[in-house]
């Protein structure tokens, strides 16, 4: 299937004007993330009270998780109309917040009027393949236009601690999680001078009442050759029922990167 896709790809590409610069890069960088939401955690105490939702960001009857900066890596090559990219983006939260009432989580019934420690950790990869469908080079503005294939992959935990219901003892429960997900979307990118460029690139799916977009705008800046900075901002919605684990959240922020190409 997936060689039919670039085939219809390469079809729907416009002879002379999908070429690409040939180029490897690679950047570092510092997302400045905020987190909204919230999760439950399917188990054997769910069958009595419930499973119970919990705010990821809310302290009651919430894990009270604080807003993460996490910095993460990415590489790309282009080769004739076509380009490769990976990104991986480690995430690690952690946060502390109270019960008003019994909280069903996993196997594990949490008393009321505790407090739950908690954290949410998980590795995000990204990997994918794009095609320029249109490279403009000869105007003013130089204008590229390119179609995307990619697999995000979200590699994870979740973990709470409180007191226990029955023993009122205190006891951690967590609850591991791997998602695999395949992801199209699009890309502009406009060079508006030898130093100057905006990318913009978005990608999602939606199925069976699950959902996951991410998206993303940046300046670049390059006055000296090879090498330069980019800022921008980026959203990631996230609507997942896998694993025991149903997550609902937005992860979004601005961005600072350094980037090397050649």
């Amino acid at each position: 299937m997936l060689r039919s896709l670039l085939a219809a790809l390469l079809c729907l590409a416009v002879p002379g004007l999908a070429t690409a610069d040939e180029m490897v890069g690679a950047r570092v960088e510092y997302w400045s993330m905020d987190l909204t939401g919230d999760i439950a955690v399917s188990g054997s105490a769910s069958t009595t009270l419930g499973t119970d939702t919990l705010s990821l960001e809310g302290t009651e009857d919430g894990l009270g998780l604080d807003n993460e900066s996490p910095v993460g890596a990415s590489a790309w090559a282009n080769l004739g109309p076509f380009f490769i990219f990976g990104r991986y983006t480690p995430i690690d939260i952690a946060g502390s917040g109270t019960t008003t009432q019994e909280i069903a989580f996993g196997d594990v019934t949490f008393d009321l009027n505790g407090t739950l420690d908690s954290t949410l950790q998980f590795d995000m990869y990204d990997a994918g393949l794009g095609l320029n469908v249109l490279n403009l080079d000869d105007l003013p503005v130089r204008v590229q236009v390119g179609l995307l294939a990619q697999v995000k992959l979200l590699d994870g935990k979740v973990e709470v601690t409180g007191t226990e219901k029955i023993t009122g003892t205190q006891t951690t429960e967590s609850q591991d999680f791997t998602v695999p997900i395949p992801m199209v979307g699009g890309r502009v990118k406009l060079g508006l001078a030898d130093f100057l460029a905006v990318d913009v690139r978005g990608a999602g799916l939606a199925y069976s009442g699950n959902h996951i977009y991410d998206a993303e705008a940046r300046v670049e800046l390059s006055p000296i050759p090879f090498v330069g900075i980019s800022g921008g901002y980026r959203i990631m919605d996230v609507a997942i029922d896998e694993s025991d684990v149903v997550l609902n959240a937005t992860f979004d922020g601005p961005f600072i990167e350094a980037f090397i190409r050649f």
